[in-house]
């Protein structure tokens, strides 16, 4: 996880090559998390997940990169991350928990 405010979701998509296909915004006083589903734009096509959590003070990413090769599924999960409003901190702790046996 990179907390740099050099970071940004354009920059780890471009890196891993990939490009967006579902973004949710969720805003929280002067916090704002974003969530996101990216597609590899090579083939085969896999999904990845990201988390965005920025405040006056606090800037953080977290992602789980090669999520999954379903997109219903990737979005079921991202959409579970903002209903909850998981942070990029717990992201891979929630991803554990649900993933693994």
């Amino acid at each position: 996880m990179d907390t740099t405010e050099n970071d940004s979701l354009a920059r780890r998509m471009q890196k891993n090559g990939e490009h967006p296909v579902l973004c949710m915004r969720r805003e929280e006083g002067d916090a704002v998390f974003c969530y996101l589903v990216a597609v590899s734009d090579a083939s085969p096509e896999r999904y990845s997940v990201y988390a965005e959590y920025k405040d006056a003070k606090r800037h953080t990413l977290g992602e789980i990169p090669h999520f999954s090769s379903d997109r219903d599924t990737a979005e079921s999960f991202c959409s579970m991350l903002e209903r909850f409003g998981i942070t990029p901190l717990s992201l891979e702790a929630v991803y554990e928990d649900m993933y693994t046996p």
